[in-house]
């Protein structure tokens, strides 16, 4: 069996997936990602006996990110040989027609609401008031930690390209929420982690 896990949202697409991995902490498994494939070795793994008598399990990361030629090479390998299970992360939404690529499989697809990219396309220089209404809409709606996630992203993204924001205070910022991230997950924050976050973004802002 095929499982395919992918979509926009990052964060529950990877719990999802980690998930599905427990379910084969007893089996034999060979991981590949797009950056490391070996395909000696992922055919030795296919086509040969375990080494331990027990089921076997691929797990690939971000396979879409092959370039062509090697990832018709993939889809050949797979093809080929349907006796071992396989899993697989992509970290962006799959086309249509990149669903099947592998064959017949399942595929789970985690998509970010709406309001959670309005949000931080809302985080600019001097828009305070209408940041933190979205702000406190979007946490009511969506898991603190996604929020977060997917700011920290947004944060690094502005300091490697163009941002209205000057790059010092991006900086100032994004060592502040490593720090803030390291206090509320050791319980070492004085008020709610909500509310604390809202204060760095609105000293970015000011």
């Amino acid at each position: 069996m095929i499982y395919i896990f992918h979509g926009d949202d990052q964060y529950k697409s990877q719990q999802a997936y980690q998930s599905k991995l427990t379910d084969y902490q007893n089996f034999e498994q060979q991981r590949f990602d797009n950056k490391n494939i070996d395909f000696e070795k992922l055919n030795q793994f296919i086509n040969s006996q375990s080494l331990f008598g027990s089921d076997k399990v691929l797990i690939l990361d971000n396979p879409f990110f092959l370039v062509k030629a090697n990832l018709d090479k993939l889809q050949k390998i797979i093809l080929s040989n349907k006796d071992i299970d396989i899993i697989i992360w992509q970290e962006r939404s799959l086309k249509p027609t990149e669903n099947s690529i592998f064959g017949k499989a399942s595929v789970s697809k985690f998509s970010l609401d709406k309001k959670l990219f309005t949000c931080l396309n809302a985080l600019r220089p001097g828009n305070i008031h209408a940041f933190c209404a979205l702000y406190q809409e979007t946490i009511i709606q969506e898991p603190f930690e996604l929020f977060f996630f997917w700011l920290k992203n947004n944060i690094r993204k502005n300091l490697s390209t163009y941002s209205k924001f000057p790059e010092d205070k991006l900086k100032e910022t994004y060592l502040s929420l490593v720090n803030f991230e390291y206090k509320y997950k050791t319980g070492q924050l004085f008020e709610s982690k909500e509310n604390g976050l809202l204060n760095i973004l609105v000293d970015l802002m000011a």
